[in-house]
């Protein structure tokens, strides 16, 4: 029923469904919470309630879908924490809770979900540090953290996350150096760590990240020279890393990068420019 009108709140009857696989009521103006009814469904394997105007706190109960794969809350007004609950869905493969007022602690115990494959609370109000445990979700193919204020430096344990296309950090309050385990992101295909306090040199381990695609470093205290293993990085589309304090020459070794189709470097401390002329992509 995604896609409609509806209205007013969601039936909890629609517990006694036990049969129900998909439960899907996305983009529609469904309002107050969501009934705790809906943890009886032991077979449902989807529930999509996202872009609606659901409030209050996630229920506890949703942790008795043991079957759920697919979870999407976004684009909603839920408030307070994550129920630690979530972590008992062993199935779960993508769990979407991003645009809402979550706040409070990322739980650890989302470590335990071995199949999830997407994690996204971007643009809530998560504060404390990022659990390192989430470094053992060795099937996450997406981690989108960005637009919270979360805080401390970035887990190291997030290099194990070998699967991983897509890392967001943007718009935090991380602290401390990038790590140097962030070469071993083979998949890597975007990172975004832009708007936090991070600081330190690039680590030249990043040119190990031979399909990343974009990179973007905007206003941070990052400091010292780019490092020339940046010229390793062939199929990068996009490098944003304007607003910062890095020092000396831009790498001539960016000659190399053929795909480039966006190169920012304004407001650092740069002294010399190599010939960039071959880059025939860029604008």
């Amino acid at each position: 029923l995604g896609a409609n009108q509806l209205s007013g709140p969601i039936p909890p009857e629609l517990g006694n469904l036990s049969n129900l696989q998909e439960l899907v009521f996305y983009d529609n103006q469904l309002s107050e919470s969501i009934p705790p009814e809906l943890g009886k469904l032991s077979n449902m394997k989807m529930l999509n309630l996202g872009r609606n105007q659901l409030s209050e706190s996630i229920p506890p109960e949703l942790g008795n879908l043991s079957n759920l794969q697919f979870l999407y809350l976004y684009n909603n007004q839920f408030s307070d924490s994550i129920p630690p609950e979530l972590s008992n869905l062993s199935n779960l493969k993508v769990l979407i809770l991003s645009k809402n007022k979550l706040s409070g602690s990322i739980p650890p115990e989302l470590s335990n979900l071995s199949n999830l494959q997407g994690l996204d609370i971007e643009f809530n109000q998560f504060s404390s540090p990022i659990p390192p445990d989430l470094g053992n979700l060795s099937n996450l193919q997406y981690l989108k953290l960005g637009d919270n204020q979360l805080s401390c430096s970035i887990p190291p344990e997030l290099g194990n996350l070998s699967n991983l296309k897509v890392l967001s950090l943007n718009f935090n309050k991380l602290s401390g150096s990038i790590p140097v385990e962030f070469g071993n992101l083979s998949n890597l295909k975007y990172l975004y760590l832009s708007y936090n306090q991070i600081s330190g040199p690039i680590p030249p381990e990043l040119g190990n990240l031979s399909n990343l695609q974009y990179l973007y470093i905007y206003s941070t205290q990052i400091s010292g020279a780019i490092p020339p293993e940046l010229g390793n990085l062939t199929d990068l589309e996009k490098l944003g890393l304007s607003y910062n304090k890095l020092s000396g020459s831009i790498p001539v070794e960016f000659v190399n990068l053929s795909k480039l189709d966006e190169l920012y470097l304004s407001s650092n401390l740069f002294t010399d420019l190599p010939d960039l002329s071959s880059l025939m992509n860029l604008n």
